[in-house]
């Protein structure tokens, strides 16, 4: 699972290391004293004190799922990969559940072909999917049987038949470490060549939007939205990515940017609106990317 190295540790300060035995000896020292991460991917290269993200190397798909709902997401994946036969392994992370698929080695363009297959799948599946490890060669993920602090549990590797016996089950054995790193299942790597899509998004670009004059009557209009849209757009302080399902939500609706801007701007604090216009231009963002990215089942209801 982690046989290709130098690739970074995170306990939580990330640091390279370049061997097998240096991954155990970190282990072993911070195991049951803080929480023990490692890089889904090996690198070709490293970059001063970091890995070169570029050169990940890409043979692997790795799900995370931590909503009320992350065991039946597993579920369906499980489901889903096991008619292809893929070689697959999962993990209880102590709070979620984490699902590995091997992929054939992707050597161009990993980056936007990674993003593209993560939104393939949530589309297909319809799975509630951690969107910060979304198309994310960086990403770093809990290292089985180590302790996981915060939920007082191991991060455990998975027999299939305990995801039909439930959550409460699978976290009573999660009390002790078990007797393997991984349970593989499967014998056939998936083909994720055919799903690269764009990554970076310009600014929406169109003199109409930016002349246009906005005459929303914010509250007038909220009577329309769905009792969870609602909400979201009372929240003052409306974290990244219910603000993102809210924005994609709006799109829904027919709104344009311009538009979408306008009713946050009303109901956003101002620091916030203001971090989620410059800093994180999150708008444009998911407007370049509306044909990709819906907003989830839950904001409807």
């Amino acid at each position: 699972m982690f046989k290709i190295f130098p690739r970074e540790v995170g306990n939580p300060k990330r640091k390279l290391v370049r061997t097998k035995e240096d991954l155990i000896e970190d282990i072993n020292l911070h195991n049951g004293r803080t929480s023990c991460y490692t890089t889904v991917y090996g690198f070709e290269r490293t970059k001063g004190y970091r890995c070169d993200y570029n050169t990940a190397y890409l043979d692997k798909v790795f799900f995370d799922f931590d909503s009320d709902n992350a065991l039946n997401d597993i579920i369906t994946l499980e489901e889903y990969y096991s008619k292809l036969d893929a070689k697959r392994f999962f993990f209880c992370s102590g709070g979620g559940y984490h699902y590995y698929v091997k992929c054939d080695l992707i050597l161009e363009d990993k980056k936007n072909t990674l993003f593209g297959y993560h939104h393939h799948i949530v589309e297909e599946l319809g799975v509630d999917l951690d969107v910060h490890i979304i198309g994310d060669l960086s990403r770093i993920a809990r290292i089985p049987n180590t302790f996981n602090l915060k939920r007082k549990l191991f991060c455990i590797p998975l027999k299939k038949e305990w995801l039909y016996k439930g959550d409460k089950y699978i976290k009573e054995k999660a009390k002790k470490q078990q007797e393997c790193f991984s349970y593989v299942y499967g014998e056939n790597n998936v083909d994720i060549s055919g799903f690269s899509t764009e990554y970076f998004y310009n600014d929406v670009e169109s003199e109409v939007l930016n002349d246009m004059k906005i005459d929303i009557n914010v509250e007038k209009e909220f009577c329309e939205f769905s009792n969870n849209a609602k909400k979201c757009l009372s929240e003052p302080e409306l974290k990244w990515k219910n603000r993102g399902a809210l924005i994609n939500y709006l799109f829904e609706q027919g709104y344009l940017p311009e538009e979408v801007c306008f009713i946050l701007e009303k109901t956003l604090s101002r620091a916030r609106f203001l971090h989620m216009k410059r800093d994180e231009n999150q708008i444009n963002k998911l407007w370049k990317n509306r044909f990709i990215y819906v907003a989830p089942n839950w904001i409807y209801r």
